[in-house]
């Protein structure tokens, strides 16, 4: 049995933000259509085959739709903001007042 598991080929797909707010929009838009957790796992099967959430992880969507939560919101990127958009407000600083703490600074720009 190992000799044909070396014999496959395996491949991994990764997936990102976006495919999961892909997910997440289907799944939002037919539990409101009153379909339930099994015909929105084999609708996203049908689409996406193996790379389709598990029928758990749509069964826990269906629950946090019920409660109220939604499943999709604005996508706002995590981590450090792009400083090349705040690059003339923060040279406008900098030239204010060269001396200016980091804190000072990230007051300033609301990060």
């Amino acid at each position: 049995m190992d000799r044909e598991i070396e014999d496959e080929e395996i491949s991994y797909v990764t997936l990102n933000r976006l495919d999961w707010a892909r997910y997440h929009s289907i799944a939002e838009f037919m539990f409101s259509q009153q379909r339930n957790y099994n015909e929105v796992y084999d609708e996203l099967r049908k689409v996406y085959g193996d790379i389709a959430p598990e029928k758990d992880t749509i069964r826990k969507w269906q629950r946090k739709f019920e409660e109220g939560f939604p499943l999709v919101s604005i996508l706002d990127p995590s981590g450090r903001p792009k400083v090349s958009e705040l690059k003339n407000t923060l040279e406008q600083i900098l030239a204010t007042n060269p001396y200016i703490s980091l804190t000072r600074i990230a007051i300033e720009l609301e990060i």
